[in-house]
C-alpha cells in the first residue's frame, strides 16, 4: 500500500466503514498508522463508524487519543464524531 496517498486511503475506509466491512477499514487505518501517516477528519469519521460496528471500545479509545493530541478535539465535527461513537457504547459520560 505504500503507493496509497491520503486521499485514496481516505476513500478506502470511507467506503469500507459505510459498506459493512469495519474490519478492512480499521485494517486501512492501522496501516495508515505504521507508515506515520496523519488522518484527516474524514478518516477518523470512518475509523470510529469501524469501531462502533464492531464493537471495539478501546481502538476508539485510541482514536479519542490521537484527537486530542493532534488538536482536532475543539472541531465540531470531531466532538460530534466522538459523541456518536461513545452513544453507540453506551458510554456517553466518557466523551466528555
Amino acid at each position: 500500500m505504500s503507493r496509497n496517498n491520503g486521499a485514496s486511503l481516505n476513500a478506502m475506509i470511507t467506503c469500507h466503514s459505510h459498506n459493512g466491512c469495519a474490519n478492512e477499514a480499521l485494517e486501512v487505518f492501522n496501516h495508515m498508522q505504521l507508515e506515520s501517516m496523519k488522518p484527516n477528519l474524514i478518516i477518523i469519521a470512518g475509523a470510529l463508524q469501524a469501531c462502533a460496528c464492531l464493537d471495539v471500545l478501546l481502538k476508539g479509545k485510541e482514536i479519542h487519543n490521537y484527537v486530542i493530541k493532534s488538536g482536532l478535539y475543539s472541531n465540531a465535527f470531531a466532538g460530534n464524531m466522538l459523541i456518536v461513537m461513545y452513544a453507540i457504547f453506551g458510554s456517553i459520560e466518557i466523551a466528555q
